[in-house]
């Protein structure tokens, strides 16, 4: 077999050379089709612009889900368990949401999209018809909320799914089977929903660390939107229908070869990453990426400077996870020491500031009293009378 050829490389290259403005996500990691799509709709649109990004690039991946893999024993998938986190409203996820996954069904009209599930049967059913999916949550705490319902298994079955394409639960009269399934998800949450909704059941079963979270704020405010004009539009939904189709004529599943060069970039990074809990499953998110640039830029093959681009996203993802690690703890107090913790990171601050930016009121004065005197007797915090500060100590190397 031939080196596919996605798309035509003259449209791909009248896209690659736009600039972008240096931010916190790293804008030029992202090249092609999605860079394109994402600067023409951030142009007319509020939600940012790593949101539209990650967006295509989610839906794009469900796109291909069951058509490409890498020359690896492991055969990865670039499906992708993304979660775009923002202020409520303000950062128009949702709609962000709406506007891409429009985009491709105007393209694909039986582009596959669950826009919302409450059981696994309800899930199972869904996916027997509909390969691949994509499971859009306008919401992510509705699902959340309907996977912890009494003795549901949608957790379960959607943890699994992460890496596998079968699922099968058998009790005594009932039983679950899936047998061919690609799912993706495109979700949304606040950033103080993400950070409070999660039990241990998602945490024991290391749900968390199977999502790609994307958390950014709004630059611009635009009260009437334009309309985005056709002429734009058009040529972004004619490279991918030349994408799909020139891909069509292909056997799946396309093993994409990686380079000697790329291989060697990928292996170093893995080489040096830590075992922290931040960067579990970052090696598996860099296996999709790999296969998922190269299908946004019409490539045969994994690069040395598509494995670099990979690797400024790992471990730009690595260090939001940090930041934005949900508070993983049952009890009241613990959590209100996870907040203590979290806020002192940053800086000292006064009482007044950390119990204004904690919103002590809704935890009690009892309950601070016991978080602050169990960190002061621990030794993480120690509070200075005469600055009248709160600092978090320091951590023996």
């Amino acid at each position: 077999m031939g080196k596919p050829m996605l798309y035509p490389l003259v449209l791909y290259n009248s896209y690659e050379n736009r600039e972008a403005k240096d931010d916190q996500f790293p804008r030029h990691a992202i090249q092609g089709l999605a860079r394109a799509f994402a600067d023409l709709h951030a142009e007319y649109l509020e939600s940012p612009w790593s949101f539209w990004a990650s967006s295509f690039l989610t839906c794009l991946g469900s796109l291909f889900a069951d058509r490409f893999t890498l020359q690896s024993q492991l055969q990865p998938q670039p499906r992708f368990y993304t979660v775009l986190l923002g202020e409520s409203a303000d950062d128009r996820k949702s709609e962000c949401i709406r506007q891409t996954a429009n985009f491709f069904s105007e393209i694909f009209p039986e582009y596959p999209i669950c826009r919302g599930v409450g059981s696994a049967e309800g899930l199972t059913e869904w996916l027997r018809s509909h390969c691949p999916s994509l499971l859009v949550c306008d919401e992510f705490k509705t699902f959340v909320s309907k996977a912890m319902t009494g003795p549901s298994v949608l957790l379960s079955c959607v943890n699994t799914l992460f890496e596998e394409n079968r699922y099968q639960n058998c009790t005594k009269g009932h039983s679950i089977q899936i047998d061919s399934a690609y799912l993706s998800i495109l979700a949304a949450s606040t950033v103080q929903t993400y950070q409070r909704m999660w039990t241990p059941s998602f945490m024991d079963i290391g749900f968390i660390n199977r999502l790609w979270i994307v958390p950014d704020r709004a630059q611009r405010k635009v009260s009437i939107p334009l309309s985005i004009p056709d002429r734009e539009k058009a040529p972004l939904k004619k490279i991918l229908s030349l994408m799909f189709e020139s891909v069509s004529r292909f056997v799946p599943p396309i093993s994409l070869p990686i380079t000697p060069g790329a291989h060697e970039i990928f292996s170093d990074w893995y080489a040096r990453t830590s075992g922290s809990i931040f960067a579990k499953r970052l090696d598996t998110y860099g296996h999709r990426f790999m296969i998922l640039f190269s299908i946004n830029e019409g490539k045969a093959e994994v690069t040395p400077d598509i494995a670099e681009r990979v690797i400024l996203l790992l471990e730009w993802q690595r260090e939001v996870r940090k930041e934005y690690d949900p508070i993983d703890a049952e009890g009241k107090i613990a959590k209100l020491e996870q907040l203590i913790r979290k806020a002192l990171s940053k800086g000292p601050l006064d009482k007044r500031t950390l119990q204004h930016q904690l919103h002590y009121e809704r935890f009690g004065l009892s309950a601070w009293n016991t978080a602050i005197k169990n960190l002061e007797d621990a030794g993480e915090i120690a509070y200075y009378p005469k600055n009248k500060l709160y600092e978090k100590k320091q951590e023996n190397p």
